[in-house]
């Protein structure tokens, strides 16, 4: 069994391919892609995946591999890192299981600067869904959620986190969407002729080995090309408006002049001064710790910097309570935005908006 977790392919149709036959054989098996984002280069990256795995160049991709122990057995870990690089994203593609796959990588993300998970946001899943139900024929088996605005003022509204499966999950879904404000967390399609094929909103992705007159190399072409690719697509303009927040320096008559792009994100549902105590509890529940910060009466103003504690990142940070700045410091890099962005989705507004300027 274990060594079927190896796969030999130089080049994603040999990929393919492989995956396809290995299916067919174990029926426990599923084939996963879980997609990264990140402004660093092959190169770097291969540095960064070197502290935790034997990293090798494999034709288009870098092998990585590990070891685990489990009940007293030694047990590898293979994954392979193709990237996509006109879409800033690392694909991890591999046969190892969810969780044998985040002992490590999980690691990686939390620990480096400039990669994070392709965390897809509820407006952006919302559209994947809409895009991947037009398929003729597609309905919609699975369902996890998650209410997000009960943390807000402290109290519970709404259905809690859970799951759904059953022929009528997309009516549920909707239903529950509208009465009890839940916010879908992961979904699973079952697509006539193609199989059935599960996203995650941390940007997994999972071709289900449920019926093998499914397992065919086109099948997962197919789900590469028209889910994965999709999915990176749809989340690249707001991955590129929070890239492109930074400090620059121009020339401007021979002379350096610092510019700046602030982040702007807007919420719903704007916090009042009585909310700040609460804002700044779930704020270090994140992990972001303030420091040099100031706040006044009235609506919520709020001024100063935060410590993404999980990497070191320091942000600048101005709100009224209604629209906050964001802009990175002292060289740090998207992904602090981005988790402070999520952070504010999940643990403040669900509807939180970034607000597109144009250069």
């Amino acid at each position: 069994m274990w060594d079927k977790i190896k796969l030999d392919a130089t080049s994603l149709g040999d990929l393919f391919n492989e995956t396809s036959r290995i299916l067919k054989e174990d029926k426990r098996k599923n084939f996963r892609a879980l997609c990264l984002n990140t402004d660093l280069n092959k190169e770097i990256l291969k540095d960064v995946f070197r502290k935790r795995y034997d990293v090798n160049e494999q034709g288009e991709f870098l092998e990585l591999f590990t070891t685990y122990h489990r009940y007293g057995e030694e047990r590898e870990i293979h994954i392979y890192a193709y990237f996509l690089e006109d879409m800033e994203t690392l694909i991890i593609f591999t046969l190892a299981s969810s969780n044998e796959v985040s002992r490590t990588i999980d690691k990686v993300v939390e620990s480096t600067e400039g990669i994070y998970y392709l965390w897809i946001p509820p407006s952006i899943l919302e559209s994947i869904q809409e895009n991947i139900l037009s398929i003729e024929g597609c309905n919609l088996v699975y369902f996890s959620y998650k209410n997000y605005g009960e943390t807000k003022r402290g109290m519970e509204e709404g259905k809690p986190g859970g799951e759904h499966e059953g022929e009528e999950a997309l009516s549920k879904l909707e239903k529950w969407k509208k009465e009890e404000k839940i916010k879908p967390t992961s979904l699973e399609f079952e697509i006539p002729t193609k199989g059935n094929i599960k996203v995650n909103n941390t940007g997994e992705f999972v071709f289900l080995n449920k019926k093998d007159i499914y397992s065919f190399a086109e099948n997962i072409q197919f789900f590469y090309d028209d889910v994965i690719r999709m999915a990176v697509n749809e989340t690249s303009e707001m991955n590129r408006e929070i890239k492109s927040s930074r400090l620059y320096v121009i020339k401007e008559d021979d002379r350096e002049k610092i510019e700046e792009k602030e982040l702007q994100i807007e919420l719903e549902e704007p916090l009042a001064y009585q909310d700040e105590d609460r804002f700044l509890q779930e704020m270090e529940k994140a992990d972001f710790v303030p420091f040099d910060y100031n706040s006044y009466e009235g609506s919520l103003i709020m001024e100063g910097n935060i410590v993404d504690d999980s990497n070191g990142g320091i942000i600048s940070l101005s709100s009224d309570g209604e629209t906050f700045f964001l802009l990175p410091k002292f060289e740090t890099k998207f992904d602090s935005l981005l988790r402070f962005y999520r952070f504010l989705i999940e643990r403040i507004d669900p509807n939180a908006k970034i607000v597109r300027r144009d250069e």
